[in-house]
């Protein structure tokens, strides 16, 4: 990644944003969250190997005005866990984000903040209250089980009918299910969380 284009490196050396982001890594308790611009952005990296910035992700899917804020939101997506970015100009997704990337593969680009760490406590909630189909990959929800689902997540009636809304909009819940893509975000939260990431800070 181009160092002046990334705003992240200047002269061989971090910049203010750069050391933002770092911090965010290194301080920051990491969950899943994307905005919809990110989503976007995370559905056009391959799954199983790296993509070059311009080439593969501005060029083929991005107008030219849109260029500083794909530039942006890799940062923000590295700085979360879900890629890597490399000093050539590459991206590769995390072993957190292709889980991501996996879970979010039916979810329609537009929604604000499809995976934000309020949904994150509902889908751990349900796990826990719920019944686990193996085969299936879905977790049953009995009618009666949500207001204890509600107390699990730690949310507000009005917070929790607003999360439930959007994470039917993203193809993580059905009428009485949690789906195989609701088990993977909690699985790439889990992993973030098991993960340490190490940044050591050089003023310049």
């Amino acid at each position: 990644m181009k160092g002046e284009e990334a705003i992240t490196t200047g002269q061989g050396a971090p910049t203010a944003s750069g050391r933002f982001y770092a911090r965010m890594a290194t301080h920051i308790n990491r969950v899943p969250h994307l905005t919809a611009f990110e989503l976007r952005v995370l559905k056009c990296i391959p799954y199983l190997r790296g993509a070059f910035i311009e080439e593969d992700i501005i060029k083929p899917y991005f107008k030219e005005k849109e260029r500083e804020d794909v530039y942006l939101a890799l940062e923000k997506l590295d700085a979360k866990g879900i890629v890597n970015l490399e000093t050539c100009g590459v991206v590769t997704l995390t072993e957190p984000g292709k889980l991501i990337k996996r879970a979010t593969a039916g979810t329609p680009e537009g929604i604000a903040n499809p995976v934000n760490p309020f949904i994150i406590r509902i889908i751990k909630a349900i796990k826990e209250v719920g019944s686990l189909y193996v085969k299936e990959q879905r977790v049953r929800i009995e009618p009666e089980n949500w207001k204890e689902i509600k107390k699990l997540a730690g949310l507000t009636d009005e917070e929790f009918e607003k999360e439930l809304t959007i994470m039917k909009q993203a193809k993580f819940l059905g009428q009485n299910s949690l789906f195989e893509s609701g088990l993977l975000l909690l699985k790439a939260a889990e992993l973030m969380k098991a993960e340490e990431r190490v940044w050591e800070e050089i003023d310049v």
